[in-house]
């Protein structure tokens, strides 16, 4: 619950000091980058 406290303050921050289309490409590039990252793992992980 505390790491995610902690991240609702930490996009609220940055949201706070970016254009909003600016926060939204990069929300979603963080997004696609964390789904990238799941898929391959979650592929190794079956692989093995």
């Amino acid at each position: 619950m505390i790491t995610a406290f902690a991240g609702m303050f930490l996009g609220q921050a940055v949201r706070d000091r970016m254009a909003p289309e600016q926060f939204r490409r990069w929300f979603l590039i963080a997004m696609l980058l964390l789904g990238i990252y799941l898929a391959v793992s979650a592929t190794l992980a079956v692989m093995k």
